[in-house]
């Protein structure tokens, strides 16, 4: 699914990023809105606390194709038919 959404950030926005770069992004267990839009930008050789106008677009790109800012939250929530939406508040605990 990683592969779809850099395919489209490719043909989209012309971020195409070399084999080696697009292999290690979708090797990324725990990839997230940010990583992913820092990790693209690198790997098109800007510096992404410089090149920070392409931020918006790439993370923008990610949330549109998982539903979510995390990855891995989506694609379980998919597997099991529940609605993505954003991870429930945890309860702090009572003393």
């Amino acid at each position: 699914m990683i592969n779809d959404v850099l395919g489209k950030v490719c043909t989209g926005g012309g971020f195409c990023i070399p084999p080696a770069d697009h292999d290690r992004i979708c090797a990324i267990s725990r990839l997230t809105t940010d990583r992913f839009a820092r990790d693209v930008l690198a790997a098109e050789g800007f510096n992404p606390d410089i090149h920070t106008e392409h931020l918006p677009y790439l993370r923008e790109a990610f949330v549109d194709h998982f539903g979510h800012e995390d990855a891995r939250y989506a694609l379980i929530r998919r597997e099991r038919g529940l609605p993505i939406g954003r991870p429930p508040r945890r309860r702090p605990r009572r003393p």
